[in-house]
């Protein structure tokens, strides 16, 4: 009885626990907004216009790099985008939209950022409703490619229908 009620206690706690977890890491999806300074000479800045989606509502999405050092950045990926946005599943890895699929007209393989200058590229997505699980979380991340592999990246999170 009095081991039953022990543990009874302990999963309580971690009930507990966990609702507090759950509610922390739903406060930070609240950001629309990431950004990040690699080497001291590259901003890397995402945006997202809402923090949670329902289906058949669109979020846009900017994605800047910025050269904020003084010198030429140069970057080339032969066989992948040089700057792309991907919106995937976090549990599943799922992609739901990649920015490169969608705009095979503007991606670029190399790229070139003077000192102070900057490039945008913007998504619109729409989820669709039969990818509309509800408590999923969906990771939204600006990606800057070299070489054929992502070096660096920025990413927000959304809640879809609630978090």
């Amino acid at each position: 009885m009095e081991k039953t009620r022990s543990r009874s206690i302990i999963w309580l706690n971690i009930l507990e626990l966990l609702i507090v977890l759950l509610a922390i890491a739903c406060s930070s999806l609240q950001g629309k907004e990431a950004q990040t300074e690699y080497d001291r000479d590259l901003g890397l800045k995402i945006q997202v216009n809402q923090s949670i989606l329902r289906a058949n509502e669109t979020v846009m999405v900017t994605f800047t790099l910025q050269n904020t050092g003084n010198r030429v950045l140069s970057y080339e990926s032969l066989d992948t985008p040089v700057f792309d946005i991907i919106a995937e599943d976090v549990s599943s890895h799922k992609r739901y939209v990649t920015w490169s699929i969608e705009h095979p007209d503007l991606v670029a393989h190399e790229m070139k950022l003077a000192p102070g200058e900057s490039r945008t590229i913007e998504l619109t997505w729409a989820l669709e409703s039969e990818s509309a699980i509800s408590g999923t979380v969906v990771r939204i991340a600006g990606l800057l490619d070299e070489n054929s592999r992502s070096v660096k990246s920025v990413g927000v999170l959304l809640c879809i229908n609630y978090c």
